[in-house]
């Protein structure tokens, strides 16, 4: 459909010039207002309410 391929149910095999076009090397909170109150928590990461901050969009995020 997107002409991706998978490795396994649920998980993408990206090229590595896509893999570098999609993720961001900045810090999360130089683009997003993170909520200091986490909506949730598990062993290995926290879910908080984050805002970007040009934009009136709102995110949930995993940390």
């Amino acid at each position: 459909m997107l002409g991706y391929t998978t490795s396994r149910d649920g998980l993408l095999q990206l090229d590595p010039e896509v893999l570098t076009s999609v993720l961001r090397k900045e810090p999360i909170h130089s683009v997003y207002e993170v909520d200091k109150t986490p909506l949730g928590r598990r062993c290995i990461a926290m879910i908080s309410f984050a805002k970007r901050m040009n934009m009136d969009r709102s995110r949930s995020t995993k940390q």
